[in-house]
């Protein structure tokens, strides 16, 4: 209801979308109940492309954690792990010099080596998540895609690739490690566009060419056409059960927050 009433009134990401919709209406008019329903149809879609626009605007500042242990999905699918790693820094001492520390000092006659100490490592390895935002996927789905993405965010750290889909692919959004999920968002004005049929070939294809890529994560109710293939290790994060096993990639049910 926000999001025709955001159309109705010239605002929100479907502005555009109307606007053709809209400029087509100028020139035919429906003539019979057939012409009637097709054009209510494209009037919801365009409905359904503004709604995620708003969606992250109210939402991405408040979302919620979820119970997916990424860590350990993400570990299992590929054998170079994503997860942070660490190396020698001489910016700081090791805990183990700190503790040899405190006992040395009480004798001065003693004197402590410096030994170094750790931070993560950088150049961690890219992870893809490509959005299914079709016309099936409702306002609390995108929500719990938008948390999925924060939560996988907050515990691999590595430089995230968000592709978001629906037959086809609409926006591909590139957040390095330092940037935060809100401000790479902003920054971009990310706004999940689709609302139409469903094919996960081409956010797929999309993702395999991504360079540096460790694997692709697929948000999704698992409603459309699967690739054959995907060279790269593919998770499908599934919000309920697929009809028939895909020809590739591993797949993990979402659980209630």
């Amino acid at each position: 209801a926000n999001a025709m009433n955001d159309i109705r009134n010239g605002t929100g990401s479907g502005k555009s979308i109307m606007g053709d919709v809209m400029s087509g209406l100028d020139q035919t008019m429906p003539e019979s109940e057939a012409d009637a329903r097709n054009w209510n149809a494209r009037i919801t879609r365009a409905a359904a492309g503004e709604r995620a626009g708003g969606i992250l605007r109210n939402a991405l500042f408040d979302l919620p954690d979820t119970p997916t242990p990424w860590e350990s999905h993400l570990r299992r699918m590929v054998t170079s792990s994503v997860m942070p790693t660490t190396e020698l820094t001489i910016s700081r001492p090791s805990r183990t010099m700190l503790s040899k520390h405190a006992f040395t000092s009480k004798h001065s006659h003693l004197r402590t080596p410096f030994d170094p100490g750790v931070i993560p490592k950088k150049g961690i390895k890219t992870i893809v998540v490509c959005v299914d935002t079709s016309g099936s996927i409702g306002e609390t789905m995108l929500k719990r895609f938008c948390a999925e993405i924060q939560q996988i965010r907050n515990k691999v750290g590595a430089r995230i690739v968000i592709i978001s889909c629906d037959a086809a692919v609409h926006q591909v959004i590139d957040i390095p490690r330092h940037k935060s999920l809100v401000q790479a968002m902003t920054e971009v004005n990310w706004e999940l566009k689709g609302g139409g049929g469903t094919d996960f070939r081409p956010a797929v294809a999309e993702a395999e060419k991504v360079a540096g890529a460790a694997c692709i994560v697929y948000l999704t109710d698992m409603m459309g056409p699967y690739p054959d293939k995907c060279s790269k290790p593919l998770i499908w994060a599934a919000t309920c059960d697929p009809s028939g096993k895909p020809p590739c990639g591993r797949v993990i049910m979402l659980r209630d927050v």
